[in-house]
């Protein structure tokens, strides 16, 4: 994220930007008449509006269009989560801000532009002030590291068995994550609702408590982030022979691994999830009742998908 910092070490992070820009090639734009250009936005933050009024009073020999179309130039921001990349006559700069803090990305994103646009018209930066030898040599100080992204998540799940065909259960899913660097690590649990199931002449009544722990990696695409997720899935399953008298309740606590993938999507100061996710346990078990015996063996195969909310707890 952007931290808007004060004094000199605002000057130097705008002489660091001008020299920078003026290494590069230099389009500049000579005509009698305004020259117009587009101002194309995608992501929320920053909005357009926002980076229209940071530009527009930097610009003298050009003007904001309204129609991309008519016209003679179009300059881009683009919101990537994390990350913004603004281009400009061919010249593309990504400007990392884990902050997300949109007004400061909106007045660097304008003063890119109008360096771009008119390089002559953008007013000169005071320079820092020199330090005294009893300051000692200045050092650079090191890059700003990013903040670890603390979640919370709240919705519903669904599944239902490929293998054994059981119908599909539902339930209240809570979900927690740790994120930095792109390194996603996630636990979530579950506690389905009861279903029943009809085998060799007997009502099956079954409960599933799924828990998972995983790792993935997140990468941003404007205002979502996906992530694929590769957990250590742990369900309990509860059968129960609710058509007989006397029955007990068994129980089997199965591992195996779950590959999901998960997509979250920003809006204003919300975030909203969904989850496509299939699980597999290498070992099945014998449901017993008697005096019957084996009446079925416990599902290898799940498939299901989840939604809900994201809760932010990130300290920026």
């Amino acid at each position: 994220m952007l931290r808007a910092r004060q004094g000199r070490d605002s000057r130097v992070l705008m002489v660091s930007l001008a020299i920078t820009l003026w290494a590069g090639p230099v389009r500049a734009q000579i005509a009698d008449d305004k020259r117009s250009v587009y101002l194309e936005i995608e992501g929320a933050c920053p909005d357009g509006e926002t980076v229209a009024h940071e530009l527009r009073p930097m610009l003298d020999r050009w003007e904001l269009s309204e129609n991309a179309s008519l016209a003679q130039e179009v300059v881009r921001v683009i919101d990537q989560g994390s990350r913004m990349e603004i281009s400009a006559l061919d010249d593309i700069r990504t400007v990392s801000d884990p902050t997300n803090d949109c007004h400061e990305r909106a007045r660097v994103a304008a003063v890119f532009i109008a360096l771009r646009l008119e390089p002559a018209q953008v007013p000169e930066v005071e320079p820092p002030p020199k330090q005294s030898e009893s300051e000692g040599p200045e050092t650079d100080s090191p890059p700003p590291q990013e903040p670890l992204e603390v979640e919370i998540s709240a919705g519903g799940l669904v599944e239902r068995s490929v293998d054994q065909q059981m119908a599909w259960t539902g339930g209240a899913l809570l979900g927690f994550g740790l994120s930095k660097s792109g390194v996603l690590g996630y636990f979530s649990a579950s506690v389905t609702s009861r279903s029943e199931l009809e085998a060799e002449g007997v009502t099956l009544r079954f409960q599933r408590i799924p828990l998972d722990w995983g790792v993935g990696y997140s990468f941003s695409r404007g205002s979502w982030t996906l992530a694929p997720v590769l957990s250590v899935a742990t369900d309990y399953f509860r059968v129960r022979a609710h058509s007989l008298e006397d029955a007990t309740t068994q129980g089997r606590l199965e591992v195996g691994p779950r590959l999901s993938f998960r997509a979250t999507r920003k809006f204003g100061a919300t975030r909203l999830f969904g989850a496509a996710r299939i699980a597999w346990f290498p070992r099945d078990y014998v449901v017993d009742v008697e005096p019957l015996g084996a009446v079925m063996r416990t599902p290898r195969l799940w498939f299901g998908v989840s939604a809900g909310l994201v809760f932010d707890f990130s300290k920026h």
